[in-house]
């Protein structure tokens, strides 16, 4: 069984239980902006530059310059997307939609491909977007989802909720 939530000042809230026949429509959660969700592969359009998509996608100069001056960014604020590197792509991937208006978000391993060094940015962004969203994250990297995880069930556990 399934159950349906709400996120109400970062904690879900389980509701109902809902049966596995409702379909579920990527597209229609996605458009309609209620899930931002981080693929492993890439979804930016390649031939754009870091600088121009930013200015497209938020049009709230506040929050283009938490982008613009989020580690690392300016190194390569002004070069095409396809010329990123895949571990720099996926970064740059995960802070555009870590700054969407979007209460929930799903990351599909957003620790992998990453260096190390941005490992820890990425973990203060996700603590901090705790308080304002509802978070879906799975990692081979268990330690560093672990380590952003407000309540921690082993997977054996979560058979019995």
């Amino acid at each position: 069984q399934l159950y349906s939530a709400t996120s109400r000042q970062g904690n879900i809230e389980p509701h109902k239980k809902v049966s596995y026949n409702i379909p579920f429509r990527p597209k229609a959660n996605i458009s309609s902006k209620i899930i931002a969700y981080l693929p492993q592969e890439s979804f930016l359009p390649r031939d754009m530059k870091v600088s121009s998509l930013i200015a497209m996608v938020f049009s709230d100069g506040e929050v283009q310059n938490r982008l613009f001056y989020s580690p690392g960014v300016a190194s390569f604020e002004n070069q095409r997307i396809g010329a990123l590197s895949l571990g720099m792509l996926k970064y740059f991937e995960f802070l555009l939609l870590a700054n969407m208006h979007h209460p929930f978000l799903m990351l599909d391993e957003p620790f992998s491909m990453i260096d190390p060094l941005f490992h820890d940015v990425i973990k203060e962004v996700i603590k901090t977007k705790l308080t304002s969203k509802g978070i879906l994250l799975a990692d081979h990297y268990y330690a560093d989802v672990w380590q952003v995880t407000k309540r921690k069930l082993s997977p054996l556990a979560s058979l019995f909720l």
